[in-house]
């Protein structure tokens, strides 16, 4: 049995089960798949803060619906504070405030209320309250337990929250203990805008300390990862303002001792997160890698018997008896006959391995495959037959400008078998377009990409990495990459990349 090494690449690894209960009837105009990957969103954010899950409540998704259609009909997202409010007598109203309109749609207990405009979807919209102060209490408070959302054609979605008697935690703070990519600065960029107090245009990011009882008096601390002191606004010794722009790539340690009104028995606690990486760093690299993929591309158009081989192919295959080519169907996985095709014909292999389901094939392109049997003879381009026909003279220069700190490395690995199939296992699903060659490489000991085959097993959150036709070489050295901006289903990208160095013993 292959041995497989598990690289797990998602900053949200979760190992508990997240609720996502969409009623049948939702009362929103979210899709249902909307519904519950935005509150898988929200429950992953709650659980990294020490909070508990929260659920979404039929009514009161019906009750944010009907606001958000309200503000659509009537135009009233450039007004303000009063986009909050409705007019009695208008059409669509259903309540002059959050509270109103849920017990208008039969809500038992009371809710609040937050709004934010021109908005893809749920978790766009989670990400913009996040970073302001008055708006992530719906997910900051240790008393919210219910939320309904909805969402007009503009994109303004509205969030109804509701609280319990119980809190489930004594504090919550946001940015949570140990988060990554955390932004750099607040712009104002919320109303009320909380800057105004302190004459300010723009802050740090905003630090949200959020407990079951109100924090009488604090002191607070802000060092980065040199010890020095960040200076800081307080409000309310609810939220904390660095009077400065955070720097990327850097860690910050929050420490605040603190008493609660219902005592006088001091608390502490003390938690540190990331920023994120500097865009401009980011671009440049990218910028880096495209130039290096093209290079390599380029260097690949080796020649043989006279004739250029195109980008991505693994060998030809001779037909030495007529034989059939199948289509896969990109929605069943089933292959079905498509055509035949007679002896002395050559094509070219983009693909060698086995279909989802577990089919041993030859792929010649555009979803066409034949099956791996006696009737065809495959040849692999080996590396003693290419005449590299490239002028690629400053690519080994860009191999060293490319900045491996954005990657985690792994220890290396001594493997025994030159077949070896290495197996990533992420914390979430995949776009199995993403998983290609551009971002998933293995080099040899020169820096050079070789001939891997990869495979994504969809529905399982695992991609294969296969060995070359030819098998990994005695003593060689080479290393696994997952390059950044690998894509998930839900679109996040993957910021950091990975990389494994690994031998093939003597």
């Amino acid at each position: 049995m292959k041995k497989c090494i598990m690289l797990i690449l998602i900053v949200f690894v979760i190992s508990f089960p997240i609720k996502t209960n969409v009623f049948a009837d939702s009362n929103s105009h979210f899709t249902a798949q909307e519904l519950n990957e935005g509150l898988e969103y929200i429950n992953r954010i709650r659980k990294s803060m020490g909070l508990n899950e929260i659920e979404y409540d039929p009514l009161l998704n019906q009750a944010a619906q009907n606001h958000a259609d309200y503000i659509e009909l009537h135009n009233t997202e450039d007004s303000g504070l009063a986009v909050h409010d409705e007019t009695e007598g208008k059409e669509g109203f259903t309540g002059v405030a959050a509270h109103n309109r849920a017990k208008a749609a039969g809500y038992s207990k009371g809710a609040s209320e937050v709004i934010s405009f021109q908005k893809e979807n749920l978790i766009e919209a989670v990400d913009s309250w996040m970073t302001t102060a008055y708006h992530n209490s719906p997910f900051t408070s240790p008393y919210t337990d219910e939320i309904g959302v909805g969402i007009n054609e503009d994109g303004t979605v509205v969030l109804n929250a509701s609280s319990s008697q119980d809190p489930d935690a004594n504090i919550a703070v946001y940015p949570y203990d140990g988060q990554e990519g955390v932004g750099i600065g607040f712009y104002g960029m919320e109303i009320p805008n909380p800057l105004e107090q302190f004459n300010v245009e723009k802050s740090g990011t905003i630090i949200t300390i959020s407990t079951a009882e109100f924090i009488d008096e604090m002191e607070a601390t802000i060092t980065n990862s040199r010890g020095e002191s960040i200076p800081f606004f307080n409000e309310a010794n609810i939220y904390l303002y660095p009077k400065q722009e955070l720097d990327y790539d850097e860690t910050y340690t929050v420490s605040i001792s603190y008493t609660l009104d219902s005592s006088s028995k001091q608390h502490h606690k003390t938690w540190s997160f990331s920023t994120m990486e500097d865009p401009e760093k980011v671009r440049q690299r990218e910028e880096q890698f495209e130039q290096i993929l093209k290079c390599k591309r380029y260097e690949n158009r080796v020649v043989k018997n006279g004739e250029a081989i195109k980008d991505g192919q693994l060998g030809t295959l001779q037909v030495l008896k007529e034989t059939k080519i199948y289509h896969l169907d990109p929605q069943t996985k089933k292959m079905r006959f498509d055509r035949m095709i007679k002896p002395g014909e050559e094509l070219r292999i983009y693909f060698k391995g086995l279909t989802a389901r577990a089919e041993p094939v030859y792929g010649i392109g555009d979803r066409e495959y034949l099956k791996q049997n006696n009737n065809v003879k495959f040849e692999w381009i080996k590396k003693n037959v290419r005449q590299v026909v490239s002028d690629c003279d400053q690519i080994e220069e860009l191999k060293r400008n490319v900045d491996m700190n954005a990657y985690t490395n792994i220890s290396d690995r001594t493997i025994e078998d030159p077949s070896k199939e290495w197996t990533i296992q992420f914390s979430d699903e995949m776009d199995e377009d993403d998983f290609s060659y551009q971002k998933v490489t293995v080099l040899d000991g020169n820096g050079n990409s070789i001939g891997i085959t990869l495979q994504y097993q969809e529905g399982t959150k695992k991609g294969a990495v296969k060995a070359p036709i030819d098998g990994y070489q005695s003593g060689q050295q080479y290393s696994l990459i997952i390059h950044p901006g690998i894509e998930t289903k839900m679109g996040e990208n993957i910021e950091r990349g990975v990389k494994m160095n690994f031998r093939l013993s003597k």
